[in-house]
């Protein structure tokens, strides 16, 4: 027979948020993950309503906008391929990762 730790055995006990109230740190994890996906979801979506504005502060038509989105979207999706490979290098820490690529994206839009 396959023996089984008890820390499995007792995480399959038990349900729901009582599994978290034991390991505050997988907690924390799971909220600071569920966070970034809501400002990620906000970032993307953020520039939809306010095209025109945009258009009009930056003195471009909305051909030359939707450029600029479209190489933004190819800049999501080069950022997307290189952090699932870096994803294998820092197994052991991956929210350190996503942190990491948050501040660049948060200085690269402060400029």
């Amino acid at each position: 027979m396959e023996s089984v730790s008890n820390d499995k055995v007792e995480t399959k006990n038990r349900t729901n948020l009582l599994v978290y109230t034991t390991r505050p740190w997988e907690l924390l994890k799971t909220c600071f993950l569920v966070i970034t996906w809501i400002v990620l979801g906000i970032h993307g979506e953020l520039v939809g309503p306010t095209l025109k504005i945009l258009a009009i502060q930056t003195g471009v038509t909305f051909t030359g906008i939707s450029t600029i989105l479209s190489v933004r979207g190819g800049g999501y999706m080069a950022g997307s391929i290189a952090g699932a490979g870096m994803q294998n290098l820092v197994k052991q820490y991956p929210e350190a990762l996503l942190s990491l690529a948050f501040f660049i994206a948060s200085t690269g839009q402060s400029n």
